[in-house]
């Protein structure tokens, strides 16, 4: 017994001891690894961004408190995370490798701006300093110079969780106008970055706040930036019609109260458009300022005509064309003639309504 009482001992200690080996190497290839880590990551952020603190384990990489500032609002946070989290096999880091099966970003706020080419995503480049990414290359684009390799990104799944989004457009009006998204939740899948190559799938639900009733807003579908076709499904429902002000250009709109219904389905392949949708206006309400600019005779007729249509109008639509350009053409119904007496009495265009339709002629 006593004999082999110290075999155990002898196997036990020879255990602990490969153990403790086993646990020396693996921490310190732990720590080379986060040295690798920090390294590639602080390259791939660039000078703008700075972590509070960054953390590596077997489970993957941990940043806290991420920041982005930009080359051009030094000031300015485009894009503030608590905590972001990014699931990485620990080789590929020693190769040199930049690939994630998992990145997942909580509580984030994000600032986007558009000028005269559209919204761009300011993030700056890391590539080229003083740059964004912003601009994306098409497949007409010359291709990207040999000699500053830009650091190559590769994420199966991008999710995005309880995020604010900040739309700022001072194209539309001055101050700027600002549009804010809440418990935006948004997932993405492949991400190849910065080539931005290849089809992405998504999906993304988001509030719209308002004093009374939140809206809400779904997206979800495919794109493809470099080749700039899109497939995508978009679900809008109570959104605020006061949403849509800065963007009727020379109009206002003549309700006091009032909510938006939105089903649009896009289909955007080699800058051809087809996107058959649905609008409905609910809980029109008639009144403020610019409704009482209006003559007695213009009120007394869109007053009439909101009772025709019970206070709610439902257009469907499909818009074609170019991308860039669409082409609204309303599927005519009672209803749309009715809508286009009410506008008509308001002196209120709706590009979305098209031309008024043919008369029908009475037997």
């Amino acid at each position: 017994m006593p004999a082999l009482t110290r075999r155990h001992l002898v196997i036990g200690a020879t255990l602990l001891t490969l153990a403790l080996a086993i646990g020396t190497v693996g921490y310190a290839a732990l720590r080379k690894a986060e040295e690798v880590a920090r390294e590639k990551i602080h390259a791939a952020l660039g000078p703008y961004a700075t972590v509070d603190s960054m953390h590596l384990s077997f489970s993957g990489i941990a940043l806290n408190n991420l920041r982005f500032g930009h080359p051009h609002m030094p000031a300015a946070d485009v894009l503030i995370a608590r905590q972001v989290h990014m699931k990485t096999d620990l080789s590929d880091l020693f190769l040199g490798r930049l690939t994630f099966s998992r990145v997942r970003i909580d509580g984030a706020r994000l600032t986007l701006t558009r000028d005269s080419q559209g919204w761009q995503f300011p993030l700056p480049d890391p590539s080229s300093p003083g740059k964004t990414l912003g601009k994306i290359e098409t497949e007409n684009s010359p291709p990207p110079s040999t000699e500053r390799q830009k650091p190559s990104i590769r994420i199966q799944r991008l999710e995005i969780a309880d995020a604010t989004l900040e739309l700022v457009d001072p194209v539309v009006a001055r101050p700027p106008y600002h549009l804010r998204l809440d418990n935006l939740n948004l997932a993405l899948h492949p991400i190849r970055l910065p080539e931005l190559d290849g089809q992405t799938t998504f999906t993304l639900t988001a509030t719209i706040p308002d004093a009374k009733e939140n809206g809400t807003l779904s997206l979800s579908g495919v794109f493809s930036l470099r080749s700039k076709e899109v497939g995508l499904q978009l679900r809008l429902r109570n959104a605020d019609l006061g949403i849509a002000q800065p963007y009727l250009t020379g109009q206002r709109l003549p309700f006091s109260g009032g909510k938006g219904d939105l089903d649009l389905e896009i289909d955007c392949r080699q800058d051809r458009l087809y996107a058959p949708g649905s609008l409905t206006l609910s809980g029109l309400e008639l009144g403020g300022s610019d409704f009482n600019r209006l003559t007695p005779a213009q009120r007394m007729l869109s007053q009439k005509a909101l009772r025709e249509l019970q206070g709610k109008v439902t257009v469907r639509f499909t818009a074609e064309g170019q991308c860039s350009e669409p082409r609204f053409k309303p599927e005519y119904s009672p209803q749309v003639r009715l809508a286009h007496k009410f506008f008509r009495a308001l002196d209120f265009g709706l590009t979305l309504l098209g031309r008024p339709p043919p008369l029908v002629p009475r037997r």
